[in-house]
């Protein structure tokens, strides 16, 4: 079952600021994906051409790039939709056809299952322009709320501000 943004779908983007140097998400890493993302409340999205430099056959992106565009999406889907900091405990990677650097991409991210308290399974999908299936990962993530991860180290309070509270001044 594909789950592919619906157009006409009104989507809200998320906030992504803070000091991380996320290799995928952060803006300010020079050498990342600066990947952004949007959700409609059920599902995380985003859209992506990658450079030539990220191939690892002629023009197919890399698997390591796939793996970690997914890994990505599934981590926001379940920060953004669960409102909880999350590690990935286990990614499973099924690869259906070649993405193709310089190409516009779509990646998807939800839940399917919260499993405890502390874990849950989310799975992302990469799309191609045409909408059709590249590849698809099912992930269990380990869950903490924002406080329980800054005690830890795991994020700072600058990054749990500059994300969760503008999540949550625009929850219902």
């Amino acid at each position: 079952m594909l789950f592919m943004t619906d157009p006409t779908t009104a989507l809200r983007a998320l906030p992504n600021g803070g000091t991380h140097r996320c290799f995928a998400c952060s803006p300010l890493n020079p050498k990342g994906l600066h990947m952004t993302f949007y959700t409609d409340g059920t599902m995380v999205v985003s859209y992506l051409t990658l450079p030539d430099h990220l191939s690892g056959y002629t023009r197919v992106v890399h698997g390591g790039i796939v793996s970690t565009l997914l890994d990505e999406i599934m981590g926001w889907a379940s920060m953004v939709l669960l409102r909880k900091i999350t590690m990935t405990k286990t990614l499973n990677l099924t690869f259906h056809k070649s993405a193709y650097v310089e190409e516009p991409l779509t990646v998807e991210g939800r839940i399917l299952e919260v499993l405890s308290r502390r874990e849950c399974l989310v799975e992302g999908r990469l799309l191609d322009a045409a909408g059709d299936l590249c590849a698809q990962a099912e992930g269990r993530f380990t869950m903490a709320s924002p406080e329980v991860a800054r005690r830890m180290g795991i994020v700072s309070a600058e990054d749990i501000a500059g994300f969760f509270e503008p999540l949550l001044e625009g929850s219902h």
